[in-house]
């Protein structure tokens, strides 16, 4: 269907908008919001990154009213809109409401940019193309940054700066996923020749990016999505050159930041000045590589031709598999020669272990068994961990089992796992439809689902936005373009109004109750007074959360309110029984007479806590 220029116009205010908002985001910790005390930015990036979208979202479906929805985009939202329900609904059996309530908002902005992105698409020619191309720009701050806290560290760098290359995102796993999503849109800006050169550079700082950060989940998702690109897209020539010139100019940089010692060193010293000289070398570097991009593709334009005529034998699947078998085999033998526990650097990245994974999916999957159906609530999974975890470290408190089907499995049982499935399902009918024309989108999608068998996107706004959005391009994509009813239309725009709304309270009350909650946290640290006051009026802000409980219990026991104390964490343990820091703070604030039956109860729940550790009034999450 034709828009009309005005109509035009306003879809690419919105998409650039929607892009903007991701790349704030991104910038602000990437809205990842782990529900302890003090909150972060993150928290606060969530929320109104949850109030902003779904705003867009009611501005892009009111601009795509005249269009049919087909099939796939109405089975992913049908499906995605279901799991945000079960999601909700599992508030009420989960054994930690509020996370269970932050669990909902996160897949709740999940479905904003799925929504929002189907409904951009269908106003826009091209729609995989043009929306992989503006994530691989939106990129470019957040990739800036990053790399910045390296060059310019007494600028950029975070306090708790760590050689896994992690701002601003704060997470080196997920700022590596948001630097592979720029493979689709730069492929795409190398089959132009005027734009081939930017499209290099930046995909040689988000090569240099995944190098830094260390991460092996990324460099998997990186693979994916490089080989969607080149085997999907057109211009493959062009495409392997921009990518050989990418590689050539990334290499030089990534060395010196993998080997030298002030950017490697465990920890990082807190005085970024003594980083300054290593800093502005990389820096140096950095320049010199984005040249070596800007002017390598034409000289490896030939090799880029020939590597091409190669790919399209059908002996060439067979070939690369062969070698990525023997590259497989041999990271094995150097990685028992380097180490198997390396953290940092390089030899993290060929470490063979699992970081404690396979231990997290027994705990999931044992999480399952117990309430197979239902799940065991969203946001439930630290307690599982805590439940079923063979021995008590309380320095690893994981949130997630790294493990995406595990998780949904472990929180949301059956039910939870086959929405996701459903919705998963409606994506491929999408791409298939769409076919070829679905691949740059499709690039970002698969190096999300990669990277999620291993690692944490589901929970990172900053990585869930973009792979949603795309979602929502390819079953835009796979629709059959025709018009819809006037009255179709508004009954649609109704329906996502009133979920907005929805969304948009759910994220500023839950956000507000957070921030009440750390400001009792903070006082109660200088003026446990004054913090136990502000603790008792948040823990009404927030009636699901025990936080303002155990730290007005906590600033109580401190003025020597024995009973007052004991009282809060009684009205812990009766907001959440079924969790473990609840009776923790009641072992901690009660007389003797009542500490032996909270002591018996917490075991059970933490059946291999630390018993040296002494009792706390601490969330522990």
């Amino acid at each position: 269907m034709t828009l009309s220029a005005q109509d035009a116009r306003v879809v690419i205010w919105l998409s650039v908008l929607a892009l903007a908002g991701w790349t704030v985001l991104s910038m602000t910790h990437g809205g990842i919001d782990l529900g302890r005390l003090p909150v972060g930015a993150g928290a606060t990036a969530l929320a109104w990154g949850l109030v902003g979208g779904s705003a867009l979202t009611v501005a892009a479906v009111v601009r795509s009213r005249r269009q049919a929805w087909g099939g796939p985009l109405m089975l992913a939202v049908a499906a995605m809109g279901a799991l945000v329900a079960w999601s909700a609904l599992s508030i009420a059996w989960a054994p930690a409401p509020d996370r269970a309530w932050l669990a909902t908002n996160r897949v709740a902005i999940g479905l904003a940019a799925l929504v929002t992105g189907a409904a951009l698409a269908m106003a826009t020619r091209d729609p995989a193309r043009r929306f992989a191309i503006g994530v691989a720009i939106a990129a470019v701050p957040v990739l800036a940054w990053a790399l910045g806290s390296r060059v310019v560290p007494e600028l950029l760098a975070p306090i708790d700066d760590a050689p896994r290359l992690a701002a601003p995102i704060g997470h080196a796993n997920t700022l590596a996923l948001v630097a592979v999503f720029v493979v689709p849109g730069t492929l795409c800006l190398a089959s132009q020749r005027r734009w081939r050169q930017a499209g290099a550079i930046i995909l040689m700082l988000g090569l240099l990016v995944v190098a830094m950060s260390g991460s092996r989940s990324g460099i998997l998702a990186l693979g994916a999505a490089i080989a969607v690109g080149l085997w999907l897209q057109a211009d493959r020539p062009a495409m392997l050159g921009a990518l050989g010139a990418a590689v050539f100019g990334a290499v030089p940089a990534a060395v010196y930041a993998l080997a030298a010692g002030p950017l490697t060193t465990e920890p990082v010293l807190g005085d970024p000045a003594g980083r300054r000289g290593a800093g502005l070398v990389l820096g140096g570097l950095i320049i010199v590589g984005a040249a070596i991009a800007a002017t390598m593709g034409d000289p490896l334009a030939p090799a880029a031709r020939r590597v091409a005529r190669w790919l399209d034998r059908p002996a060439a699947g067979r070939i690369v598999l062969a070698a990525t078998g023997v590259a497989i085999v041999g990271g094995i033998a150097l990685a028992a020669l380097v180490g198997r526990n390396a953290n940092t650097g390089a030899k993290h990245v060929i470490s063979l272990s699992s970081n404690n994974r396979t231990a997290w999916w027994g705990q999931a999957w044992r999480g399952f068994l117990d309430a197979p159906i239902v799940g065991n609530g969203a946001g439930s999974f630290p307690l599982t961990h805590i439940a079923e975890r063979a021995v008590a470290n309380e320095n690893l408190q994981v949130r997630q089992p790294h493990q995406l089907g595990l998780e949904l499995m472990s929180e949301l049982g059956l039910v939870g796992l086959l929405l996701g499935l459903t919705a998963l399902a409606a994506v491929a009918w999408g791409a298939r439809r769409a076919g070829r024309a679905a691949a740059p989108a499709l690039g970002i999608v698969l190096a999300f689902l990669v990277q999620a068998q291993l690692d944490i996107p589901w929970t990172s706004p900053a990585a869930t936005i973009p792979a949603m959005g795309a979602a929502g391009v390819i079953v835009a994509m796979g629709a059959r373009p025709q018009a819809t009813s006037h009255a179709v239309g508004l009954v649609r725009i109704g329906v996502v109004a009133v979920v907005a709304v929805g969304a948009c309270v759910s994220a500023l009350v839950l956000w507000h109750g957070e921030r009440r909650a750390t400001d009792a946290d903070l006082a109660a640290a200088a003026d446990p007074a004054r913090g136990a006051a502000l603790a008792h009026s948040a823990a009404g802000s927030a009636p699901l959360s025990i936080g303002p409980l155990l730290v007005e219990a906590r600033a109580l026991a401190s003025l020597g309110d024995r009973s007052g104390a004991t009282s809060a964490a009684r009205r812990a343990v009766d907001r959440q029984p079924d969790n473990p820091f609840a009776w923790e703070c009641l072992v901690a604030v009660a007389d003797t007479a009542q500490r032996a039956g909270a002591v018996q109860r917490w075991t059970r729940l933490d059946p291999h806590r630390d018993t040296t550790r002494v009792a706390t009034c601490q969330p522990g999450w």
